[in-house]
């Protein structure tokens, strides 16, 4: 494709025709001119290419105009004729060849665009384009014996005549047999080059989402209330987080979405007693107020009258929770017991407003039937808390019923959460991510005011992978762990007799040195700082074994290190607020303290491969915490839901010194569960994946100096590279700009150290295209070459990407025993020849262009 071919592509002088693309009605082909059904005829998008130096025009056909399936060709120079013919179609007309034995019956769709398509066609035939019923070719009135005998300037010769138009025929029917196209075998180049369009049939880059829909939480409303500064209000704040659950599959389906609806007089009850940050941070002003958000956006792929939006409510911890909810249960009889409750509740919140305590929960399906949403406003049934009950498990369990909820043993609260579900339609302004970035609205505008909208991340079941699955390429920065203190069993342990009010406490260190300050990095639930330096869980009174629910959201640093880690301290809260008033009276020195560690479990976030934790572990709980605690790990062998305490990183038994100097709770045994999920686009938890980027890191592949050449641990890599085969597809499409871009780098390399290991790569290439293709996400590899593919050449040798794909495919192919899977591959693809053709071709184009 030069500058000549396309200034043809352009020309509008006497010898060339404009390219012409319209919709026209095709009869069946070939036809021997007689009458054709209507029914027959078939509504096509035709396309009129070529030109006299490329041997004519050829009239395509497609099923329509963002197809590219050829459904037939009409090669101009074998027709002579263009007669008009209405008895078959209205706007009818046939393209006749020189011998008038075979006809292509057309018709257009108005009269306009019938002149309009049969003046065009007969320009490209050659034939005049008077308005007759039939028109003619010169070479037909050449031919016509009756001109010849009254043209006294065409010598008088039939038998030659007659073989020549015979001869010419023939060799056109030749030219056509078995005759391929360049272009043909990939005509979307064509038609990029003629409309100027590169990526017309590539989708941009862009975020992929299931069932997406906005929910307001407008009010709570509890009956018991007491007078404050004039007006009837809830005697506590009450703190509500929303989630959404899959009972069906039996998993939480999305992240915590933590709103406080209290009044600020209400909020006012809870002194400042979380230490974090907010204005060091380099936050959008908007980013600033995500803690007062009401409204967020969540996502459903997968919707099903099994989906089910989740309401817990907590309040300051008081005591236990049937006592507390005692007064909610029957409010309008006992007037005086409300007074008393709210006289008494500034002084629990002062002192006790940094720690809460479950206390009533609300479900109801989000889509009535099939997938179609409810949007009810008001959640009407709330239930108290049980404590044998709080976990996700146990809840999941009850929504797999919810049906048959009132025959359970539940205790109902008279009260109300008001709750506005709306479909999401268009983008929003005033929307933050999960990792609170602006979202730009349509006008590009992300910074409007006013209280933000949330967009909460949904965890899309893996195993429910298929080809409407929203998974894509990350395509912004995100890096979070989530953490699920899960259960901590305390009834056989003698060390603290009195542990019962347990609370958990999470933090992120990264040091463990004396009086080591954590990080500010955990995202906050309440109004206030962004960040904060912990996150405590829910209390249950006189527990010794109690089940959290908690979900911790960390916002992890950029670089890891081995010293970074999770620190848990276990407190046991003193609930007794009069005990408490009593021994900090007047002329007492003595302080009833709030919280009194119980307990301490450490766990590193990097394993010995420097991959991030994922799973659930199972932890030993210690007495104290020294100094340089993490020492006392070999950290060699990642834990497991089941794996005993000997095995969980940070608590192993290789350095005797450091172990005998630490006391443990219950002889070592492991008395806390919890549960990580990482979700970033910086680190992989598939440990295949991880391998491999860290191999590449340590070869440098890309950042050597002209006339390097790259250390190749050549057996590893092909370890590496072999192993890739099996690794999780979803891992694969969440980095695929990465992955694709150092196996590229592999394959320019050009040492020849690198020959078996790029014969790897390409086998590897063959294996991903074939599996993207099969669960039909061919149009991630398109865009990627499209948008994000940069080819970056040998400094050395110059070596490109399409080059040693070539190079290889041949290789390969021309070896039996090697190239037996590659064929099979490609034969039972038609797609993936496809694909590959795009990578070629884009490939190419990086170089040239």
């Amino acid at each position: 494709i030069d500058a000549e071919r396309l200034a043809s592509l352009d020309s509008t002088d006497t010898g060339t025709i404009q390219t012409k693309k319209g919709y026209l009605y095709r009869g069946p082909f070939p036809s021997d001119g007689g009458s054709v059904s209507l029914k027959n005829y078939r509504k096509r998008f035709a396309v009129l290419k070529g030109s006299p130096s490329d041997g004519g025009y050829i009239l395509y056909f497609y099923k329509d105009e963002k197809s590219s399936n050829l459904k037939g060709k009409v090669p101009l120079d074998t027709c002579s004729e263009i007669k008009k013919n209405s008895r078959n179609k209205p706007n009818g007309f046939d393209l006749v060849t020189e011998d008038d034995r075979v006809f292509y019956p057309l018709a257009a769709e108005t009269e306009a665009e019938l002149e309009d398509w049969t003046a065009v066609l007969s320009k490209a035939i050659g034939l005049d384009t008077e308005e007759t019923d039939v028109v003619a070719s010169p070479m037909k009135l050449f031919y016509d014996q009756d001109t010849m005998v009254k043209d006294k300037k065409i010598p008088f010769q039939p038998e030659l005549l007659e073989y020549t138009s015979n001869t010419e025929a023939v060799n056109a029917q030749n030219r056509e047999k078995d005759r391929h196209p360049l272009f043909h075998v990939y005509p979307e180049v064509l038609e990029g080059l003629e409309t100027g369009d590169q990526h017309s049939n590539a989708s941009p880059p862009r975020e992929e989402f299931g069932m997406r829909f906005i929910i307001s939480c407008s009010k709570i409303k509890m009956m018991l209330t007491a007078e404050r500064n004039g007006r009837l209000a809830h005697v506590e704040p009450f703190y509500v987080t929303l989630a959404v659950f899959d009972a069906q599959r039996m998993m939480k389906i999305s992240e915590d979405f933590h709103i406080d609806l209290n009044d600020p007089d209400i909020r006012e009850m809870v002194g400042p007693g979380r230490k974090g940050t907010g204005g060091k941070e380099r936050l959008h002003p908007l980013a600033r107020q995500a803690t007062s958000a009401t409204e967020a956006i969540f996502s459903v792929t997968f919707p099903h009258p099994d989906v089910f939006l989740v309401a817990r409510v907590e309040k300051v911890l008081q005591g236990g929770i049937a006592v507390c909810a005692e007064p909610y249960l029957k409010p309008g009889e006992n007037t005086k017991a409300s007074q008393k409750l709210a006289r008494h509740m500034p002084a629990v919140c002062s002192r006790l407003g940094e720690y809460k305590m479950p206390f009533v929960w609300a479900a109801r399906p989000l889509f009535s039937s099939g997938d179609e949403l409810d949007t009810s406003v008001e959640f009407t049934s709330l239930y108290r808390q049980e404590k044998e009950k709080l976990s996700d498990d146990e809840l999941l369990k009850i929504l797999a019923d919810f049906k048959n909820i009132h025959k359970q043993k539940l205790h109902f609260i008279p009260g109300s959460l008001q709750i506005e579900v709306q479909p999401f339609n268009s983008p929003l302004k005033r929307t933050l991510t999960p990792a609170l970035i602006p979202v730009k609205g349509p006008s590009g505008d992300s910074a409007s005011p006013g209280t933000p909208i949330l967009e909460v991340r949904e965890f899309a079941p893996l195993e429910a992978f298929r080809a409407n699955s929203p998974f894509h390429p990350h395509l912004s920065l995100v890096h979070h762990l989530y953490v699920y203190p899960l259960s901590l069993k305390y009834d056989s342990q003698k060390y603290f007799a009195k542990a019962r009010n347990l609370a958990c406490c999470v933090q992120f260190k990264d040091s463990d040195e004396k009086n080591s300050e954590p990080l500010s990095v955990i995202f906050s639930k309440y109004p206030g700082s962004i960040f904060t330096e912990k996150s405590n869980t829910a209390v249950i009174h006189h527990c010794t074994t109690p089940s959290f629910y908690e979900e911790v959201k960390v916002r992890l640093p950029i670089r890891l290190t081995q010293k970074h880690h999770l620190l848990f301290i276990f407190y046991h809260i003193s609930c007794d607020v009069q005990k408490a008033n009593k021994s900090s009276g007047k002329g007492s020195t003595k302080q009833w303290p709030v919280e009194s560690p119980v307990g301490f479990a450490w766990l590193p976030i990097l394993d010995e491969n420097g991959r991030v934790f994922g799973a659930g572990h199972s932890l030993p709980v210690a007495t104290s915490l020294p100094p340089d605690y993490l020492s006392s790990s070999s950290a060699t062998t990642p834990s497991s839901p089941t794996a005993n305490a000997s095995s969980t990183p940070g608590h192993g038994r290789s350095v005797q010194t450091h172990v005998q100097e630490l006391k443990w709770v219950d002889n070592h045994k492991p008395l806390f569960r919890v549960c990580l999920k990482l979700d970033s686009s910086i680190c992989t938890d598939d440990p295949l994946l991880h391998q491999f980027f860290c191999l590449c890191e340590g070869m440098q592949l890309g950042s050597l100096q002209e006339g390097q050449d790259p250390i190749i641990p050549q057996e590893e890599l092909m370890v590496q590279l072999r192993e890739l085969q099996n690794m999780n597809l979803t891992s694969a499409i969440h980095f695929l700009p990465s992955l694709f871009k150092q196996l590229f780098l592999i394959l320019c390399c050009s040492s020849m150290e690198a020959e078996p290991a790029k014969r790897e790569v390409l086998r590897l290439l063959i294996v991903l295209v074939d599996r993207l293709v099969v669960a039909d996400k061919a149009g991630l590899l398109r865009t990627y070459i499209e948008y994000m593919f940069v080819t970056e050449l040998d400094k050395t040798r110059k070596k490109a990407v399409h080059d040693e794909l070539a190079r290889l495919l041949v290789q390969y192919l021309k070896n039996e025993q090697e190239g037996l899977e590659i064929r099979r591959l490609l034969d039972v693809s038609h797609t993936q020849v496809q694909q590959w053709t795009v990578i070629m071709i884009g490939a190419a184009r990086g170089v040239i262009c």
